[in-house]
């Protein structure tokens, strides 16, 4: 798809730190925001398609990349974003049990890599606070 054409580039290079025999890092289709609760999100579901731990991607209708997330669980974390505006898609790079410790080193990639708007942790952007608090610790 070419919404992926940007982030499998990516993927491609975070392969390259991982050892030879690391099984490969592939992009699935997730949800689309206007399947709602019907036969497609029915069929994802008995499929299994949200039961694997993960980075998941969130786009705009466009295939502009707005969020990068991860989940131990897809099916209980990735519909929890409201905050995300013009969402459209999710895609799902899914990963065995037994490699999910690679799960966060990817997403930190990820965003450091592409810089989604959604995301502001280690990107070096911070989030607007609509009122930020002071500093209560005596340090001038």
């Amino acid at each position: 798809m070419e919404r992926w054409r940007t982030v499998q580039e990516r993927l491609e290079e975070f392969r390259r730190y991982l050892a030879p025999d690391f099984p490969c890092l592939e992009i699935k289709e997730g949800y689309d925001y206007e399947w709602s609760y019907g036969p497609e999100w029915k069929s994802a579901c008995k499929t299994k398609r949200f039961d694997p731990c993960g980075v998941y991607l969130i786009y705009d209708g466009a295939g502009t990349l707005l969020y990068v997330g991860k989940a131990d669980w897809f099916y209980k974390r990735m519909l929890k974003h409201e905050d995300v505006p013009d969402k459209r898609f999710i895609d799902l790079i899914c990963f065995a049990e037994e490699h999910s410790p690679f799960v966060l080193a990817l997403e930190t990639f990820l965003i450091q890599k592409l810089t989604p708007p959604g995301n502001t942790n280690g990107t070096g952007r911070r989030r607007k606070r609509k009122e930020e608090a002071p500093d209560t610790r005596g340090f001038a």
